[in-house]
């Protein structure tokens, strides 16, 4: 798991703490050896107990027509939604760490304007009564 690392926020430490527990009893405790056999183990044992007829095996670029046919429900006209695809994903995450670093450069500047302000009241009074 070492591409997951926890944010400083509190909110969000305790789901990073649970998934690197996840992670660690679900892949033997090294997640980049053995994630994506438990995986496929995982699919396997789904095959294994669940009635073939009550199993969909659904990709989203099928559409609509498996995922309808399998739920006896007729085709939508619209075509199926495409949100997460790889340009979507990276665009995201691309506004993300734009949002994340704006965040941060405004907490930085609540932090250090007074401090400057402060100095520079500082220095020019300094500079005005000095002579």
């Amino acid at each position: 798991m070492d591409g997951l690392h926890a944010s400083d926020r509190v909110e969000t430490r305790p789901w990073y703490s649970f998934l690197q527990l996840a992670f660690k009893c679900f892949c033997d405790g090294d997640y980049n050896a053995n994630a994506r056999q438990r995986y496929l183990e995982h699919y396997d044992h789904v095959r294994d107990v669940v009635p073939k007829g009550n199993l969909l095996e659904f990709r989203a670029e099928d559409g609509w027509g498996p995922l309808c046919a399998f739920l006896e429900q007729p085709v939508p006209e619209s075509e199926y939604p495409n949100v997460n695809d790889s340009e979507n994903f990276v665009a995201f995450h691309v506004k993300l760490r734009n949002i994340s670093a704006m965040l941060a450069a405004r907490n930085i500047l609540r932090a250090c304007l007074p401090v400057i302000a402060v100095g520079t009241a500082i220095y020019f009074y300094r500079t005005r009564i000095s002579p």
